[in-house]
This record gives C-alpha cells, sequence and structure tokens, in this order.
C-alpha cells in the first residue's frame, strides 16, 4: 500500500500555511449537521484513500469532521441519516463503487437532498480506476431501481463532462447538484 507521505504527495495537498504564509489564520465554520464531509467510497478499493483525505483535512483543519464508515457507523441503516448530517458528499469514485448498494443509497440520498458532492476519480487502474465506459458497464450489469439508475447515470453524466483538475491520481471535480 501507498504511505501516508506519498499519498500526500500525490495528491499535491499543500498546507494552508504553505498557501497563506505562516501567520494565516484558518477557520472552517462548524459544520451546519453533524459532519462537515460524508465519505463515500467503495471498500474493495479506496478504503485507504478515504481513510488518508480524512487524516490530510484533519492535520490541516482540525476541526473539521469527517464521516468515515469505518470510524463513525454503528449500524448500517443509518447511512441515509448520516448524508443528511453531512454538509457535503465525497464520493471516491473506483472500480465498484455503482455495483455496491451501500454506495448507491449514499449517492441517491445525497442527490435527494442536493448535497454539494465533491468527486475524487481515481485515475491508476491498480487502485480501481473507472472511466465512464466502465461505470457505464456497471450499471447495465447491476439490477438497479428507476431511481438509483437516474442518479448513477447522473454521476457518469457529471463525470464524462469533466471540467476538473488533474491531481497525480485522482481527478478532482467539485459538482454543485441542481436543487
Amino acid at each position: 500500500g501507498r504511505t501516508h507521505a506519498r499519498l500526500r504527495a500525490e495528491l499535491k495537498i499543500v498546507s494552508f500555511s504553505e498557501k497563506l504564509g505562516d501567520e494565516a489564520e484558518v477557520l472552517l465554520s462548524p459544520p451546519r449537521g453533524a459532519y462537515h464531509l460524508f465519505a463515500s467510497h467503495c471498500w474493495l478499493w479506496a478504503q485507504d484513500q478515504v481513510g488518508v483525505c480524512k487524516n490530510l483535512l484533519r492535520a490541516l483543519l482540525p476541526e473539521c469532521r469527517v464521516f468515515l464508515d469505518v470510524d463513525n457507523l454503528e449500524t448500517i441503516s443509518d447511512l441515509e441519516m448520516h448524508i443528511a448530517e453531512s454538509d457535503v458528499i465525497l464520493i471516491m469514485l473506483t472500480r465498484g463503487y455503482i455495483a455496491s448498494k451501500n454506495c448507491r443509497r449514499e449517492l441517491l440520498e445525497a442527490m435527494r437532498l442536493h448535497k454539494p458532492i465533491v468527486i475524487l476519480q481515481e485515475t491508476d487502474p491498480s487502485k480501481g480506476a473507472a472511466h465512464s465506459i466502465e461505470l457505464s458497464a456497471e450499471i447495465e450489469q447491476t439490477i438497479l431501481s428507476p431511481a438509483e439508475l437516474g442518479s448513477c447515470t447522473e454521476l457518469i453524466r457529471l463525470v464524462e463532462q469533466g471540467g476538473g483538475r488533474i491531481l497525480n491520481t485522482c481527478t478532482c471535480m467539485c459538482l454543485d447538484v441542481p436543487h
């Protein structure tokens, strides 16, 4: 697996003090709900990556509250409640995301509630990279409800639209989900 330091370099995350100077103070408003960020991901491919993202955010902004299932989830039936309690949804998009029932639940609820969504799309095939063709194939191979089909199709459409900035291992897109 990739080390914390290497992932930090790969994601090219720099501290706020490097950007704003040593005297700069960065304040993070309290979350409107219980969490600033909910990390949605496919366990098979992205468990390590989202853990590192959470740790980096906490290192940069100690008061940042990030929901991560392995740390915060007590019962799987509470997923939608935790989405509702989070200000922003981070989707670590990899192979298996659409095939995962729980990822689809998180995506569907985020879109239903018009939550802002940030997508980190893995680009390394050995780490689960999935492009729109593979994601579309997941849709075809998975039995989806009409609502799930709509949200997954919208996710792929947004990814295809691009508008993101390429980092070393991920494509990052901030999506403003229409209300």
